[in-house]
């Protein structure tokens, strides 16, 4: 029997620029950005086409610039609804069919996801806690019963960040420990 869960649509959005700030202020504790970083950046900037033209041109000197543009344009750009308002740059046209994301970058991305819920519960900021929220929401999209259990838990705990983050983290550890054929 096949079960077909429903999830609402993405309540709230997430500001580019809080995402840009989110990016700037991780690359400045590393010496080398994780993939899922940039590619955030690149799909925070792709309204502005100079822009994101311009740092696609520096991340195409990288080793791992396929995979950077595939996360980017494949799993970020949608995830932000930007394909609602407009083409992202590298669109040929406007009936180009964006692939569903595979479930190895979305792991990677509930990797980052469940980093960033860490570190806002060790340090008890909660300046990007959108950014956790939309990284969740982004990588569960391979996961619809948790992505359905992670909306359920923005809701329950709206007012209470600390709580919204511990068990978003128990939700993302859920899914990282089962295929998305399960979920």
């Amino acid at each position: 029997m096949k079960i077909t869960v429903r999830v609402p649509r993405f309540g709230s959005s997430v500001d580019p620029k809080l995402l840009v700030r989110f990016v700037i202020q991780r690359c400045r504790e590393v010496t080398e950005p994780p993939v899922v970083v940039v590619a955030l950046a690149l799909a925070a900037v792709s309204g502005d086409h100079d822009y994101h033209n311009r740092l696609k041109e520096i991340v195409s000197s990288s080793d791992s610039a396929e995979k950077i543009l595939r996360i980017s344009k494949d799993l970020f750009m949608p995830a932000l609804g930007r394909l609602q308002d407009g083409q992202p740059p590298d669109a040929p046209d406007g009936n180009e069919e964006y692939p569903f994301p595979d479930e190895q970058n979305c792991n990677q991305v509930l990797l980052s996801a469940l980093s960033e819920g860490e570190r806002i519960l060790t340090e008890k900021d909660f300046e990007f806690l959108r950014v956790f929220e939309f990284l969740t929401r982004t990588g569960l999209s391979c996961y619809s019963f948790r992505l359905y259990q992670f909306e359920a838990i923005l809701q329950s705990f709206q007012d209470e960040p600390e709580n919204l983050v511990r068990k978003g983290a128990e939700i993302i550890r859920a899914a990282l420990g089962s295929p998305a054929n399960d979920n």
